[in-house]
Order: structure tokens, then C-alpha cells, then sequence
């Protein structure tokens, strides 16, 4: 069953954390958080839902047209910056752990990411 997060929600499959540094096992408090893991599913977007609107002025068809264009995109929301696949960078206590395919993940929303990485190619 696929997962699909509400709104700016993004959920994240962490990139595991170095276990060896120079071939010493380290143990679980020494191991550092990279905060940094692959884009798994990506909610609809950024609700825009506190907006308001103000008309003044004569209601005409071509601005009647217009603001039903302006609440479309309101009821639409921002769409999100990042998609399935990036490879993101994020706060390290953001979010909440959540347990997805029998794996840990990060569930987020979008404005705790600082970044995605990009291919210099």
C-alpha cells in the first residue's frame, strides 16, 4: 500500500548513519546524525487557506473571472519544491519518526528541510 502525506508533509527515509570511522565500531551515542535522507512521498502542497481577500470596486465578468482564478489557487495551495527521490537535508530534531514499509522514516513538513542535493552534471 503506497503512503501519500497531507498538505506540506513530506516523508523521508534517512541515510544511515557512519558506523565505522577508520575501522573502530562506534557506538550508538558517538555516531553522528547527518540528517540527511531520500524523498519517499510528498504531501499536496503548502496550504494558502489563511489568505484574505478584499474586493472593492465594481464586479465586472473579466474580475469576477480573475477572482475565481485567485480562489482556485488558494484552494490549490503552493505546490511543494521537493518530490520523490531528492536527496534532502533537513533539521536534525525535525519531525517524527514514523515506521513505513517495516523501515524507519522521518515524516516533515516541507519548511524544516534546509536543501536538496544536486548533481553537478
Amino acid at each position: 500500500m503506497k503512503f501519500k502525506p497531507t498538505h506540506d508533509r513530506v516523508l523521508i527515509k534517512p541515510t544511515p548513519r557512519d558506523q565505522f570511522i577508520a575501522g573502530f565500531e562506534l557506538l550508538d551515542g558517538d555516531q553522528q546524525d547527518k540528517s540527511e535522507g531520500t524523498v519517499v512521498a510528498v504531501g499536496d502542497g503548502v496550504p494558502l487557506h489563511d489568505i484574505r481577500l478584499q474586493v472593492t470596486g465594481e464586479l465586472t465578468e473579466a474580475s469576477m473571472n480573475a477572482l475565481k482564478e485567485v480562489i482556485a489557487l488558494i484552494e490549490r495551495g503552493r505546490q511543494m519544491r521537493v518530490q520523490p527521490g531528492d536527496h534532502v537535508q533537513y533539521g536534525r530534531y525535525a519531525g517524527t519518526e514514523v515506521m513505513y514499509e517495516g523501515e524507519e522514516h522521518i515524516m516533515i513538513r516541507e519548511a524544516d528541510i534546509f536543501g536538496k542535493f544536486i548533481s553537478d552534471e
